[in-house]
């Protein structure tokens, strides 16, 4: 296998990437710089980043350089959801920061010459179709450029992470093994749509539950198995994911509710299939219309269409880190979701099981304190082996 193709572990690929870090890093201020001011007025902005702009030459010479070095890392081998990130960033930075050379070439020939100066000084119709032409590449060099900077950054901050000092895996891992058919599925090269969905809504049920229980002293907990500095950037988006949450509760809601408080009668699965999945799931109120009306084709499109393990291994981390923030921020949000799934609507139950939906005859029921029970078994067991800290004080918060 030739140089360019050769597979390497995840410390020897983010080893080789770092060596074009600078580059990268250089390269990023400059297109961000420049495409910032281009995007701001197209016609004059050339004019604030002149000299940036007239050496693109020699910029680009080093985004070539930066470009081999990176070729010659190889590809990682592993599915880490990091590092399937940040590979795709890089992809995305080299292509977006090339096209973006072009344009900014294009565009600084342009603005600074004769079409510009007609742009900005003439009328009619010769200011009209230079004006065009200018605004036309200066827009879309402004798009490339700060795409471009944006990725190449987001690929640098993920390369410099480092997994926890843990021995174990993540707890996405946990919750997801831990499924009767998770581990079949983990082994597949690709799966279901609906099978991903699963899983993400049951590694995000079990979080919550954890966080909940952790809620009264999280800062000293969470470090032990879920360092947010070091281990998923998943976890910056929690504040935002639970927002897109309270919206999903308020629009169900009657004005009446509290629109700042998940309602008792919402699921912690309804809650992740509505917010992440809502693709396949749709609306409660278009599913249980094509329940009744035995019309699931659309529904089912979707839902068995395949996705590969290495997409899903980069949702069930970000479905656990919402999960666990559910749990910790809102624990009697979720303690009132799991005490409505220990008492269900049986005569709501009954009628969807006879209109077909692929549930059984009756509610398997467990209460809050049960359902709570069977994940902290799962995590002790998890924690003993891999983070006796975490273990010792999970016990001492459930005492």
């Amino acid at each position: 296998m030739g140089l360019f193709g050769k597979k390497v572990s995840d410390q020897e690929w983010k080893a080789g990437v770092s060596r074009a870090a600078d580059l990268i890093r250089e390269i990023c201020d400059v297109l961000e710089t420049t495409g910032k001011a281009v995007e701001l007025d197209p016609v004059t902005g050339w004019m604030t980043v002149a000299e940036p702009l007239s050496s693109f030459k020699a910029y680009e010479a080093r985004f070539r350089a930066a470009k081999a070095i990176y070729h010659s890392a190889g590809t990682p081998r592993s599915l880490d959801s990091l590092v399937v990130t940040a590979k795709r960033s890089l992809d995305a930075f080299f292509s977006l920061a090339g096209l973006a050379f072009s344009w900014g070439k294009f565009h600084y020939s342009d603005s600074s010459g004769g079409p510009g100066q007609r742009a900005r000084e003439e009328t009619g119709f010769a200011q009209k179709a230079a004006l065009g032409r200018v605004m036309n590449n200066g827009s879309k060099f402004a798009a490339n450029a700060l795409s471009a900077a944006k990725a190449g950054r987001a690929a640098l901050e993920l390369v410099s992470l480092e997994r926890y000092e843990g021995t174990g895996p993540g707890l996405m891992e946990l919750f997801a093994s831990s499924i009767e058919a998770g581990s079949r599925l983990l082994r597949q090269r690709s799966m279901k749509y609906s099978e991903v969905a699963m899983i993400g809504c049951w590694c995000f049920k079990q979080a919550a539950i954890l966080g909940m229980v952790v809620s009264r002293d999280p800062d000293e907990f969470i470090p032990m198995v879920w360092n947010p500095s070091k281990i998923d950037r998943f976890w910056e988006h929690v504040d935002g994911e639970l927002d897109r949450i309270d919206q999903v509760v308020l629009e169900r809601a009657s004005a009446a509710q509290d629109s700042a408080a998940l309602g008792a009668d919402t699921s912690l699965g309804y809650i992740r299939l509505m917010t992440e999945y809502r693709d396949i799931y749709l609306v409660v109120d278009a599913f249980a219309a094509a329940v009744a009306a035995r019309n699931l084709r659309e529904l089912a499109r979707p839902a068995n269409s395949r996705v590969s393990l290495a997409d899903a291994l980069m949702r069930w981390p970000r479905d656990t880190a919402i999960g666990l923030g559910l749990g910790i921020l809102r624990p009697d949000s979720v303690r009132a979701c799991l005490e409505a799934a220990g008492n269900p609507d049986r005569e709501s139950w009954a009628q969807a099981h006879k209109a077909g939906l692929n549930i059984p005859p009756e509610p398997d029921l467990m209460s809050a304190d049960e359902q709570t029970e069977s994940v902290l078994q799962i995590c002790r067991l998890f924690f003993q082996e891999y983070y006796p800290q975490a273990k010792a004080k999970l016990d001492e918060l459930t005492a």
